[in-house]
């Protein structure tokens, strides 16, 4: 088809008709006598109708085919343009502001926009190219899109800012420094104090207190809240020490840990600080033996000589009195050996005082600071002590052995209280040389005895003439007969004086000659042993109103302990036994305590 001329054109738009789209989509579409639809073809303007000459123009009531110019122009499906084509987006009215392929339109993709500098990104909603519609749209140094203005800026938020300058400004949209807490506890709760850069941080030197619950402590050099920056900051008993590369609370490993960081606390057990874990992390009181982690009286003279931080010290647990480990300081030392003193000067661990007398003696000058007696070895002849009221005696016999002199008395408790443990009085029964009693408690006196042996008396083992006493855990074998008035008697003999303590407690006696036990008045004798009485009476006197605690031999050994076997063992309820036996064993061993001073 030949072009249509350009005053023809001109005719058509000086009449009034518009070039457009046909009528089907276009309200502008010009209908009437003066004009009709015109649509662009490649070569030129022809009239739409029933029929088309070779290239002419045709009556709207035309018939036929189409001319060989109307093949169909591509189908527009762009937003109405009514103002026809474009070469450019100034052509274009605001409601349609781009040119797009000649005509004028609304963007609907970034894509629509590309090669408009700096205005590469599609605004859905005005369907003008921008630049910027998202986040996304923006890099660099403005990284953030202000969707108001459609402009990439520094930022339009406190999430768009980071660093040392963690606030946004929102009238310049700059990020700037943080000027207080506030500000940084609104952007971000994990970050809530103002760093003296500028920053956000967890914490400072001048804010800590930010820090709390897990984290309860500041960093002020790395400004992070942690668990700890030291062992003090570590208050769960589960993870006491303060691993200070990783500021985290971890268990102990060793006692050093403990030890450093709280005296109170110097042992290492499972992970955990305790108060000890060995004895040396007690002190040297009343309390100076580590039991299950806490520091506890002493019960054993053993604990006390393997206790390696007290000063010189005998090895003598006081736990008849408050638990404490005795020391050099309230000790006189008796050993028979080269030497050994025989005046008052002596009495030390270096120098001992040669007998037993002599030490009781000094005992007595010495009531005010010496007050307990260490007995070594074999001593002749025996002794009396008589201790001022007040101040008791205690003696212990570390393997120490009694012999006294012809016709002589053993140990005479004349006055005052004395503690005796430990201690073997051993008689001589050959003629001639004849030993008397073993040991004598008069009126005046008190008596603890404790894992003692009395043994081989011939005037008696143990006589109590009107004191008062307690007496446990102690063998009486082999003594007798002895006479006393018209009592005959042999391993014990108890006159207990009235209202005064008569505390008599597994006990062996055993094989004694003319009496095993005898007493002038009822005494309870819980956990007895009394076995084996040669030349009657008896074993057991009527007058002492007690039972033996098992009925046959006994099977004792040559040191009076029980052997397997024996009808004396697990016979006594733990409530009526002592607590431990002649050797410091705990009772009871298994359901009941045995018989006698051995728990077996």
């Amino acid at each position: 088809m030949p072009k249509m001329p350009a005053a023809f054109v001109l005719m058509l738009v000086s009449a009034g008709c518009f070039l457009a789209p046909h009528k089907e989509n276009n309200p502008d579409y010009c209908d009437g006598s003066s004009c009709e639809f015109l649509r662009m073809t490649e070569g030129g303007v022809a009239p739409t109708g029933g029929g088309g000459g070779a290239g002419g123009v045709s009556g709207a009531s035309g018939s036929g085919g189409p001319g060989q110019g109307d093949a169909a122009a591509p189908p527009d499906g762009r937003s109405v343009d009514a103002m026809g084509s474009c070469g450019a987006d100034q052509d274009c009215p605001t409601s349609l502001p781009l040119c797009l392929a000649a005509r004028c339109a609304k963007c609907t993709s970034n894509a629509d926009c590309t090669g408009r500098a700096g205005a590469l990104a599609c605004n859905a909603a005005s369907g003008r190219c921008v630049a910027c519609a998202v986040k996304t749209d923006c890099s660099g140094l403005t990284p953030a899109c202000d969707v108001v203005s459609n402009k990439c800026v520094g930022c339009v938020g406190d999430a768009d800012c980071s660093g040392t300058k963690p606030i946004c400004e929102k009238a310049t949209n700059t990020c700037v420094v943080c000027a207080s807490g506030a500000q940084c506890g609104a952007k971000n709760l994990a970050l809530p104090a103002c760093g003296s850069d500028g920053a956000c941080v967890e914490c400072t030197a001048t804010d800590p207190a930010r820090c709390s619950g897990s984290t309860p402590v500041c960093n002020a050099t790395a400004r992070k809240c942690v668990a700890c920056l030291s062992d003090g900051d570590c208050k769960g008993a589960d993870a006491p020490i303060c691993d200070t590369s990783t500021n985290t609370c971890t268990p102990c490993s060793m006692d050093s840990q403990c030890e450093t960081k709280n005296q109170t606390t110097k042992g290492c057990t499972a992970g955990k600080c305790v108060p000890c874990s060995k004895s040396e992390h007690c002190g040297t009181g009343a309390q100076p033996i580590c039991v299950s982690n806490a520091c506890a009286g002493c019960t054993a003279d053993a604990q006390c000589a393997a206790k390696s931080n007290l000063a010189a010290n005998p090895g003598v647990c006081m736990f008849h009195q408050d638990g404490r480990c005795a020391t050099d300081a309230e000790t006189i030392y008796v050993e028979s050996r080269s030497g050994c003193a025989m005046t008052t000067t002596g009495g030390t661990a270096v120098m001992p005082l040669c007998s037993a007398q002599l030490g009781a003696d000094v005992a007595k000058l010495m009531a005010a600071t010496k007050q307990l007696l260490v007995l070594k070895g074999q001593l002749t002849p025996g002794f009396t002590a008589s201790p001022p009221s007040g101040k008791p005696l205690t003696i212990v016999g570390q393997g120490a052995t009694i012999t006294p002199s012809t016709a002589g008395t053993g140990i005479e408790i004349i006055s005052g209280e004395v503690y005796l443990r430990g201690v073997n009085v051993k008689g001589v029964k050959q003629s001639g040389s004849e030993t008397g009693t073993g040991v004598i408690v008069n009126e005046a006196a008190t008596l603890h005895m404790n894992r003692c042996v009395v043994e081989n008396s011939p005037g008696g083992g143990i006589y109590v003439n009107g004191g008062a006493f307690e007496i446990i855990n102690t063998v009486a074998a082999g003594n007798g007969p002895g006479s006393l008035g018209a009592v005959t008697w042999g391993g014990v003999y108890l006159v207990p004086g009235s209202g005064k303590m008569a505390r008599f407690v597994n006990n062996t006696i055993y094989k004694n000659d003319a009496g095993g036990l005898t007493c002038s008045a009822p005494v309870a004798a819980p956990g007895l042993i009394a076995f084996g009485t040669t030349n009657a009476p008896r074993d057991i006197t009527p007058s002492c109103m007690a039972a033996a605690c098992c009925v046959g031999d006994p099977m004792l050994s040559s040191t009076y302990r029980l052997m397997s076997g024996s009808p004396c063992i697990d016979k006594l309820s733990s409530i009526m036994s002592a607590v431990d036996d002649i050797d410091g064993d705990v009772r009871p061993k298994g359901g009941m305590s045995d018989c006698g001073a051995d728990e077996f």
